[in-house]
């Protein structure tokens, strides 16, 4: 059953790094977090996702449609990783599944959420999007086996999704 977040659980997400602590405590009852057991499905490939999930517990695996009936693996995400927000900029369906691995807990910040943020708040929308470019840039610079470069934010680095 879907419950509210906490500002706590957002502090140390990536994410948010940058976003003034009233604007985190302003969004913070409208991400709804979702407790999921082992094994439960949060996302399916080729579905229209309007969100972007963040991992705050436990571990998840994305997977995608291999040859013939075989899935191929992804990636596993964990505390603090967060994806769908590709689907949110492109408009186009999940690329992969989502499964619990271990009983997990995860956040859902919705598009229209977001929407709002940006019509109460442009520079901490801007601030959001550029920390997601910025995982995106890191997970295209790894794809293309890039060096890792240092994170500037005091959050650990996340291991995002594959494009």
């Amino acid at each position: 059953m879907p419950v509210k977040s906490n500002v706590r659980e957002l502090d140390e997400i990536a994410l948010f790094a940058g976003v003034p602590r009233p604007v985190l405590e302003a969004l913070a009852p409208e991400l709804e977090a979702l407790e999921l057991a082992a094994g439960e499905r949060l996302c399916a490939e080729g579905e229209v996702g309007r969100e972007l999930w963040i991992v705050l517990r436990g571990e998840l695996e994305a997977s995608r449609a291999g040859p013939g009936a075989r899935r191929e693996r992804g990636v596993l995400l964990g505390p603090g990783d967060w994806f769908g927000e590709m689907a949110l900029l492109d408009l186009q369906g999940q690329p992969f599944t989502v499964r619990a691995l271990a009983p997990s807990r995860v956040v859902r910040l919705r598009a229209s959420t977001l929407d709002g943020l940006y019509r109460r708040d442009l520079k901490s929308y801007a601030l959001i999007w550029m920390n997601a470019a910025r995982e995106l840039s890191r997970r295209l610079r790894r794809n293309l086996g890039a060096p890792p470069r240092r994170r500037r934010t005091p959050a650990s680095p996340a291991r995002g999704l594959p494009s």
